[in-house]
């Protein structure tokens, strides 16, 4: 694995290597949730929401006993770990390519990529992992991703 990285790190570098690990972070935030959003039921996942937006309504508009409001509690609590549920293996098997991209690209990248500010600023790890945040979230909401 880390030749065929290696290999392509190569081939972009003529670009300097923080924008080079931007790419990585892009791309891997890219193919990660590919994997999820093909391997998550997103319809029933989508309708769930929905289901679960209403039952919040009930719950905040509820002005009855607590007998209604612990069963209003029940039925919110109960859609939102079923959420997890549907969302967690799919979650867990996108973040196999991360963790194993990481390895050889931590390998490639020892040195410092910027000069300025600490040292946890200065390495890959950091500029990996907030650029493969930032742009997994733009993914989720551009594609409408559950």
């Amino acid at each position: 694995m880390t030749d065929i990285v290696g290999t392509m790190d190569m081939a972009a570098g003529f670009l300097p290597p923080l924008v080079r690990v931007i790419l990585w972070g892009s791309l891997s935030a890219g193919f990660s949730m590919w994997i999820y959003a093909m391997l998550s039921p997103q319809r029933k996942m989508a309708g769930m929401k929905t289901s679960q937006k209403g039952a919040r309504e009930a719950l905040l508009a509820h002005e009855g006993d607590f007998k209604e409001l612990t069963a209003l509690v029940r039925a919110d609590l109960m859609l939102s770990l079923t959420l997890i549920g549907l969302a967690l293996g799919p979650f867990l098997l996108s973040l196999l390519p991360l963790i194993f991209l990481m390895i050889p690209l931590t390998e490639l990248y020892t040195a410092p990529l910027v000069s300025f500010g600490p040292d946890w600023l200065q390495g890959f790890e950091f500029w990996y992992i907030s650029v493969l945040v930032v742009a997994s979230i733009v993914i989720k909401v551009v594609f409408k991703i559950a």
